[in-house]
């Protein structure tokens, strides 16, 4: 934590990348299991890697897993799971997630287009997670864009 603020680093695939998130002083190292990412790494690397990863918290990255893939992801060890979906992800799912996941570990980032307003729906989501995040919404990506929103 620099100045109370806590941060994490994302897309990481090497312990090159892992040791300069740790020197920067990272609270969180980001994984990104979604295999569609430049970025993605599997679980079998990411089991290669956690043997010397530093003592910071592990996030799994990933977009709309079923329930056996996010259960995968909490057996090989990951502190928080941040999961990327459409706005109209039916509660049932998100439930099976929070559930699973408990809403502690549980980072929802719904994926909403600029739009839409944030459905009142989601106001049930409050219950489910400790923490959302909204990323800069592209019709093709989820999360990571690089781009700037409003």
């Amino acid at each position: 934590m620099i100045a109370g603020i806590r941060f994490k680093v994302c897309g990481l695939t090497s312990p090159v990348d892992v040791e300069c998130a740790d020197k920067c002083g990272a609270d969180y190292l980001g994984f990104n299991l979604y295999p569609k990412s430049p970025r993605n790494v599997s679980l079998v690397q990411y089991r290669a890697l956690a043997k010397n990863l530093p003592d910071r918290r592990k996030v799994a990255i990933t977009v709309a897993p079923n329930l056996e893939e996010l259960a995968a992801m909490k057996e090989v060890g990951f502190d928080a799971f941040q999961i990327h979906f459409k706005a109209d992800t039916p509660l049932e799912t998100i439930k099976g997630w929070s559930d699973l996941a408990t809403p502690e570990r549980l980072w929802l980032a719904p994926k909403l287009p600029p739009e839409m307003d944030v459905p009142t729906e989601w106001l049930e989501w409050l219950a489910l997670t400790k923490t959302f995040m909204l990323d800069t919404f592209t019709a093709d990506k989820f999360g990571g864009t690089g781009k700037t929103g409003d």
